[in-house]
């Protein structure tokens, strides 16, 4: 059951054919092959040429702008001279304290789980220059990292119920939830992030509860956080928990997640000068500063937020996966059998990955599917239906119900997975043009009814779109060795 709940996730992933074109998930892809071509963690502006915004300077001229779509020797001679120059960059990367060198704006976590994908698409095309299997390896790596979730997630719950069940509830998460059109479908932080985080939620639930566990839910937690920092959150709540209830596994815990800490502090001490400053809060304040007028970064009410995060008709839990309320339910349910105690941290971190996300600038997310910001608490939501499961599936109209919110959900993350890219809906009720993001609670045209009734049309724009994505003549990564 395992396995064909991995190749059930795995092909439905991968059926479309597709990618998801942004910018997001580009500098993780770039940095999965700097790794792997260059061995280094940072570039240098001629090393990726297209993630940068290039100037001429002549003598007697004012600077141009200028592009080109190889670096040969008379780009090369220019940018040696001083004339070319490549005063600004793309969001997705990173200035560090060491002059004209750049990071990955999202960590190196994701880059690092790309990798072994990209290693073994090297053997065939050369991956620095295609850019055809550059973004459909993302894809690729992104589906493989989100079917292992689904696979711990039906793990975690088989320790609790039986295997039926535990394939419903993980069936919930890898095809009912937004993990489907955003997670599968690109090398965000989303993928990795979830995927490290339903391992420790394997490893913690786990009825042996050994040392062992302890520790690889400690490193399994470390890497979450080297993916998206936010997760840092559940290392806590997970902490909290075994301060509560086990201090021989707290020792192991804290030992596993130890060197994933220690590459973090080094990695940011060493980029941005200090263990608690990240490239992704440097690249959000400059964001925030131009599209709120603040560079605070945790400037949304939770009156608003929340709400929209739960309800609006774009980004509401409630509209796109409505079978994870069960989740909800089965959060009330934990506290009434200590049997299902060690739920408890999940259900704790999902409440405080809410309110994170509901503090953040942007809590909507910018252009997106449903409700990204808070993708990552998915696997928590399904894992938290365990206690009442059973009783759902008891319970002839209960079943039937069940049935019906599994199906929706699936069928609105098929319509987001084949239809949704960054134009069509988002550049007609785009949350950019309007201040108070009226465009969230637009009941007359929602996201998923948009969608459903444009669907060829918006499926032939995201095609054309990817080929755009695809032809782009620019070198993604030149493999030089600069004094």
């Amino acid at each position: 059951m395992p396995a064909v709940l991995f190749v059930v996730c795995l092909a439905a992933y991968l059926s479309n054919g597709d990618f998801l074109p942004g910018n997001d998930q580009a500098g993780n892809m770039l940095f999965s092959v700097n790794l792997l071509k260059r061995g280094a963690l940072s570039v240098s502006p001629p090393h990726a040429p297209d993630a940068f915004f290039w100037t001429l300077e002549q003598p007697g001229q004012p600077a141009q702008r200028v592009t080109f779509d190889n670096w040969n020797s008379a780009v090369d001679d220019a940018y040696r001279r001083g004339r070319l120059k490549a005063p600004t960059h793309y969001y997705y990367l990173s200035a560090t304290t060491h002059p004209d060198r750049y990071v990955n704006t999202f960590g190196v976590g994701a880059p690092l789980t790309g990798l072994p994908v990209y290693a073994a698409l090297d053997l065939f095309v050369d991956i620095a220059a295609d850019r055809y299997w550059w973004w459909h390896g993302g894809a690729l790596a992104a589906s493989l990292l989100t079917a292992g979730a689904a696979l711990f997630v039906f793990l975690a719950a088989r320790g609790f119920v039986a295997p039926m069940p535990a394939f419903l509830v993980a069936l919930a998460f890898g095809l009912g939830s937004c993990v489907w059109p955003i997670n599968s479908q690109a090398l965000w932080q989303h993928p990795a992030n979830t995927f490290f985080l339903s391992l420790g939620a394997w490893f913690l639930l786990r009825r042996t509860q050994r040392m062992s566990d302890a520790a690889c839910c400690g490193a399994a937690l470390g890497m979450a956080v080297l993916c998206r920092p936010a997760s840092a959150v559940v290392v806590v709540c997970v902490g909290a928990y075994l301060v509560w209830t086990s201090h021989r596994r707290l020792a192991a815990y804290v030992l596993g997640g130890l060197p994933l800490l220690a590459i973090l502090v080094a990695y940011n001490s060493y980029y941005f000068g200090s263990p608690l400053t990240f490239g992704q809060g440097v690249a959000s304040k400059i964001i925030a500063l131009a599209s709120t007028g603040s560079d605070n970064l945790w400037q949304s009410s939770w009156l608003e937020s929340i709400p929209g995060l739960l309800i609006s008709p774009q980004r509401g839990l409630v509209w796109f996966s409505p079978v994870l309320l069960l989740g909800l339910v089965g959060a009330v349910a934990i506290w009434r059998n200590a049997i299902y105690r060690p739920l408890i941290p999940l259900q704790a971190a999902v409440v405080l990955l809410f309110l994170v996300a509901g503090r953040w600038f942007d809590w909507w997310g910018g252009s997106t599917w449903g409700y990204r910001p808070i993708v990552d608490t998915t696997p928590f939501l399904a894992l938290l239906m365990i206690p009442v499961i059973g009783q759902v599936l008891a319970n002839r109209g209960l079943r039937v119900l069940f049935a019906a919110l599994l199906v929706w959900s699936v069928a609105v993350q098929f319509v987001g997975a084949y239809s949704y890219s960054l134009i069509g809906w988002t550049n007609q009720w785009s949350d950019h043009d309007n201040p108070d993001r009226a465009s969230l609670w637009q009941w007359r045209r929602p996201q998923i009814g948009y969608h459903l009734a444009n669907f060829g049309l918006e499926r032939a724009r995201k095609k054309d779109l990817m080929a755009a994505y695809v032809d782009n003549p620019k070198p993604i990564l030149n493999v030089l060795r600069l004094e």
